[in-house]
């Protein structure tokens, strides 16, 4: 079984929410056989769902002034959505 953590970190006064998911694994779990698989993965979702593509993704960002992202480290992936705090 695997904990799912939710960590807070409240800034009074900041212009910014961020919100992000992080996954532990990352290009120092690969294996040679599977090299680039933890990027891949990351890049991938970024591609869309069943009900939103990529482009839709985008736009409802860009339309509340955000953005959104992911990235890959040696022990973790991650997916990131910024958007201003007015909105």
């Amino acid at each position: 079984d695997e904990d799912v953590r939710i960590l807070v970190r409240p800034r009074p006064g900041a212009a910014l929410v961020h919100l992000g998911a992080f996954i532990a694994g990352g290009v120092i779990d690969e294996v040679s056989e599977a090299s680039g698989l933890s990027n891949l993965m990351a890049r991938t979702m970024l591609r869309g769902t069943a009900r939103r593509d990529a482009t839709q993704f985008a736009e409802a960002a860009e339309r509340l002034g955000g953005s959104f992202g992911t990235s890959v480290g040696s022990e973790a992936m991650q997916w990131t959505i910024g958007v201003p705090t007015e909105r």
